[in-house]
C-alpha cells in the first residue's frame, strides 16, 4: 500500500504541474503559440517513442526478474539506446525540415533544437526505469515527478527573463529532461549499478539480446499505441491550423485526468505481477488492480465534465472556452483509455505483449478509419469522436482476446467486488495518515 500512495501522490504531482505548465503555456502563447510549441514537441516524440523499441520496459522487467544482474542490464540499454540515437537524430532533422517549413523562423529553430530530446530521453528512460524494475519506487517517483516540476517552474522563469516564445519554452522541455538523465545516472552510479562489478555479472554480449528480444515483443503494440495516440494531433497539425492544434492540446491535458488513477495503478501494479511467483497469483494481483481502476475512473469522468467549462475558461483563458464540447466527448474517450492503460500494465507483466500489440492494432486501424472519415467534415469534433470510438473498440477486443488466452473474463476485470473496495479505501486511508501526520507535524 504505500508504493500506491507513493506512486498515486507522484501521478498527482505530475498531473498538477502538467496542468500548471499547460495553463502557463496556454496563457503566455494563446492559441496560436500553444499549437506550434505542441508541434515542435510531438514530431520528435514520436520518433522517439517509436525508435527506443520497448528497451525501457525491457530494463524494468529484467531487473524485477533478475535484480542482481541491474547493472548489465542499464549498460546494455544505453549502449543499443545511443547507438539507435544516431540513427533516429538526422531522421527527427529531416522530419522538422518538411514539416515546418513554411513556418515561423523562431518555430524551425524550435523544431531543430527539440531534436535534441531524443538522446536525453533514451537515457532518462533507461535509468529510471531500472529504478522502477528495482521496486524502489520512492526514488523512481521522485524522479518522474523532478521532470514536470522543472518545467513548471521553468516556465515563468524563462518568460521573465525574455525567452518566453516557443523556442524558450522549448528549451525549458529539453532543460527538464536532462535534469533527470543527469541525477538519475548519478542515482544509479551510487546504488552500485554503473559499477564494473555489477556490469559484469550480465556482460553486454548477453544483455542486449535479452533486452531487444524482450523490448521488441511488448513494442509493436507501443509503437502502434504511439502512433495511435498522437495521430489526431498529427494530423490537425498538418490539415487544421495551429491554433485549432492549440485548443485540441488543451482539451486532451484536462479531459484525460482520470488516467492519473490508471497511471498509478498500472506502474505499481506492472512490476508486481512480473515478480509473482505463479499464474495464480499474477491473475489475482491482475484482476484486483483492474477493478481497482474501474472504481476510480467512472466517479472522476463524471465529476469532470461537470467542472469543464469553469476549467477551461478560468483557468486557461476565455479564448479556450470555446474547446468545451471537444473536452466533454474527449472525457467519454478517456474511460475505456484509461482502463485500457491499466490492462496493458497489467498484460506487460503477465508477460502476453502480443495481447497488447493486437489491441493497439485495432485502435489505429478504427482511429485512423475514424479521423479520415470525420475531421475533413466536422473538424476537431470528429477528431475528438475519432479517439471515443476508437478507444472503446479497443478496450473491447482486448477484453474478448485476454479471455480467450488466458481464461479471465471481462467480468472479472471490470466488474468490481466487495473487497476491491480495501484496496481503494487503503490507499485513502494511508494518503489522510500521510496528511494527518504532516499536519501534526507542523503544528
Amino acid at each position: 500500500m504505500k508504493d500506491i500512495v507513493s506512486s498515486f501522490t507522484a501521478t498527482a504531482l505530475i498531473q498538477a504541474s502538467n496542468i500548471g505548465s499547460g495553463v502557463l503555456l496556454a496563457r503566455f502563447l494563446q492559441p496560436d503559440g500553444r499549437g506550434e510549441l505542441a508541434a515542435v514537441i510531438l514530431w520528435p516524440s514520436v520518433i522517439g517513442g517509436i525508435g527506443i523499441i520497448g528497451l525501457h520496459e525491457a530494463v524494468a522487467y529484467y531487473a524485477a526478474r533478475r535484480p542482481q544482474d541491474a547493472g548489465g542490464f542499464l549498460r546494455g540499454s544505453l549502449a543499443l539506446g545511443l547507438g539507435l540515437c544516431a540513427l533516429l537524430m538526422p531522421l527527427a532533422a529531416i522530419v522538422a525540415h518538411f514539416i515546418f517549413a513554411d513556418d515561423r523562423p523562431e518555430v524551425r529553430e524550435a523544431a531543430f533544437l527539440y531534436v535534441a530530446f531524443l538522446p536525453l530521453h533514451f537515457v532518462a528512460s533507461f535509468a529510471v526505469g531500472l529504478f522502477q524494475g528495482m521496486l524502489r519506487f520512492s526514488q523512481w517517483n521522485l524522479l518522474r515527478v523532478l521532470m514536470h516540476v522543472a518545467y513548471v517552474l521553468l516556465i515563468p522563469l524563462f518568460y521573465a527573463i525574455g525567452w518566453g516564445g516557443v523556442l524558450g519554452f522549448a528549451a525549458a522541455s529539453l532543460l527538464s529532461l536532462g535534469l533527470v538523465a543527469v541525477v538519475s545516472l548519478i542515482g544509479c552510479a551510487r546504488a552500485g549499478w554503473l559499477s564494473s562489478a555489477s556490469a559484469a555479472a550480465q556482460p553486454l554480449r548477453k544483455a542486449v539480446p535479452a533486452l531487444a528480444t524482450y523490448g521488441l515483443t511488448v513494442h509493436l503494440g507501443a509503437t502502434i499505441a504511439i502512433v495511435a495516440e498522437r495521430l489526431d494531433q498529427m494530423i490537425i497539425s498538418v490539415m487544421l491550423s495551429a491554433a485549432d492544434l492549440g485548443l485540441f492540446v488543451v482539451a486532451v491535458t484536462v479531459a484525460r485526468l482520470p488516467l492519473v488513477v490508471a497511471s498509478t495503478l498500472g506502474t505499481v501494479a506492472f512490476p508486481k505481477i512480473a515478480a509473482a511467483l505463479d499464474d495464480d497469483s499474477r491473475t489475482e494481483l491482475f484482476g484486483r488492480y483492474a477493478r481497482a481502476t474501474m472504481l476510480a475512473v467512472l466517479p472522476s469522468a463524471l465529476f469532470l465534465a461537470a467542472v469543464m467549462p469553469w476549467l477551461l475558461r478560468w483557468f486557461f483563458g476565455p479564448a479556450y472556452a470555446a474547446a468545451t464540447p471537444l473536452a466533454w466527448l474527449l472525457v467519454v474517450g478517456a474511460v475505456p483509455l484509461s482502463l485500457k492503460a491499466m490492462i496493458t500494465a497489467g498484460l506487460k507483466g503477465y508477460n502476453r505483449g502480443a495481447i497488447v500489440s493486437q489491441a493497439e492494432i485495432v485502435t489505429l486501424g478504427l482511429s485512423a478509419a475514424a479521423l479520415a472519415a470525420l475531421v475533413p467534415n466536422f473538424g476537431l469534433m470528429g477528431a475528438a469522436a475519432a479517439s471515443v470510438l476508437a478507444q472503446g473498440g479497443a478496450l473491447a477486443f482486448m477484453l474478448l482476446r485476454i479471455k480467450q488466452a488466458t481464461g479471465i473474463r471481462p467480468a472479472d476485470l471490470l466488474l468490481p467486488r466487495r473487497d476491491d473496495l480495501t484496496v481503494i479505501g487503503d490507499m485513502l486511508a494511508a494518503l489522510k495518515g500521510c496528511a494527518t501526520r504532516r499536519t501534526g507535524g507542523a503544528g
